[in-house]
């Protein structure tokens, strides 16, 4: 890997924390805007931010490794000698949890080839039970399943609501 002078360096370290935007990273390096797009366009810092970013998680996850022993023991420990009910089972719950698995909470559903939506279990099983109750009754089978599509995609406009009110 080839040294970066100081400013690249700099920038590719504040680049790779991700809590500065482009601008004021420039203004801190000491160089133009225009100048820290085109090092970023040329490849000058990628290998640089990667690499550090790299570092970070790896020391992150280290730490974390670190700690799940002692996270462990606690939980357990609650299991065996908490005093609420309620806490020991919840308790003894993660425990099974992480030791034999657990059912998966959220659904992903491609739609067309394109869209993704993500539904949650319960409010999969209201659709499901929405489209079984229509069938039921004297109405077609193709306007329940017409019924079902707008439930779908009014969750999907909902979640994308979500998403999007989120990146603000």
């Amino acid at each position: 890997m080839e040294n970066l002078p100081d400013n690249q360096q700099h920038a590719a370290t504040l680049l790779a924390t991700g809590q500065m935007t482009k601008k004021d990273i420039a203004r801190e390096v000491g160089v133009a805007r225009q100048t820290l797009h085109e090092w970023i366009q040329k490849g000058k810092l990628e290998a640089e931010v990667d690499r550090l970013r790299l570092e970070a998680k790896t020391q992150g996850e280290n730490f974390l490794i670190g700690k799940v022993n002692r996270a462990v023991n606690e939980v357990y420990d609650l299991a065996l000698n908490a005093e609420s009910e309620k806490v020991r089972l919840e308790a003894l719950k993660s425990i099974l949890d992480h030791a034999i698995g657990r059912p998966t909470n959220k659904h992903e559903i491609t739609t067309n080839g394109e869209r993704k939506v993500i539904i949650d279990s319960d409010e999969m099983q209201n659709v499901f039970d929405h489209i079984g109750n229509t069938q039921s009754t004297t109405q077609p089978a193709q306007a329940s399943t017409q019924h079902s599509d707008d439930i779908v995609e009014a969750e999907y406009s909902e979640a994308e609501d979500e998403t999007e009110s989120g990146d603000e």
